[in-house]
């Protein structure tokens, strides 16, 4: 049962570290073209800072779970 818990974690970590890499692309081409999708570029750079951040703490945790799931 914990190892399917942890397997589930990893999984649900490894899909959360996947997506936001996703938005920083997005928002890192959006600074690039300046199509903003109806926000200012001012706000858009708030964004990719944050999801930067985010992805950061993600991957911290992903480090711990799979520290964790090989204990």
């Amino acid at each position: 049962m914990e190892d399917n818990i942890k397997q589930k974690a990893f999984s649900k970590m490894y899909s959360k570290v996947y997506f936001s890499k996703i938005k920083i692309k997005e928002y890192e081409q959006s600074m690039i073209t300046g199509a903003h999708g109806g926000v200012t570029e001012t706000e858009t750079k708030i964004c990719l800072d944050s999801e930067k951040i985010n992805l950061k703490v993600l991957q911290y945790i992903q480090k711990l779970i799979i520290n964790n799931k090989y204990e």
